[in-house]
């Protein structure tokens, strides 16, 4: 792919994530660094960086769950009035498909990143 289709794609990708006031969790480890540091670690599992990220990704957003979800979720549900999720899935095919891709621009003018939308 090219460099510049590369760019592109992240630069829409942040845009969309970070319009969307989702919060998240991702955890990195600088490959070059751990190759230097253990290569024989990585020539019997090359994959373990990549599980690492991902086990230690699953565990932080799990005990963001635990803390930021109620147990009683569908009353806490039921009392915010969120969204369906048959709507979140058409506004993110609308997302996908450039659909509605004005409006949201003109909605966010005005806003700094992370500013509440309404």
């Amino acid at each position: 792919m090219p460099k510049t289709e590369r760019h592109r794609l992240h630069r829409d990708l942040t845009r969309m994530v970070a319009e969307s006031g989702l919060i998240g969790y991702g955890h990195v480890i600088d490959l070059a660094g751990c190759r230097a540091v253990v290569p024989e670690v990585l020539k019997t599992f090359p994959d373990m960086p990549y599980y690492d990220c991902f086990l230690k990704t699953v565990i932080k957003l799990s005990d963001f769950a635990a803390h930021f979800i109620p147990r009683d979720y569908e009353q806490w549900r039921e009392k915010n009035k969120l969204v369906d999720n048959l709507s979140n899935r058409f506004r993110y095919a609308s997302l996908l498909s450039g659909a509605g891709e004005s409006s949201q621009r003109t909605g966010a003018e005005g806003r700094g990143a992370g500013s509440p939308s309404s």
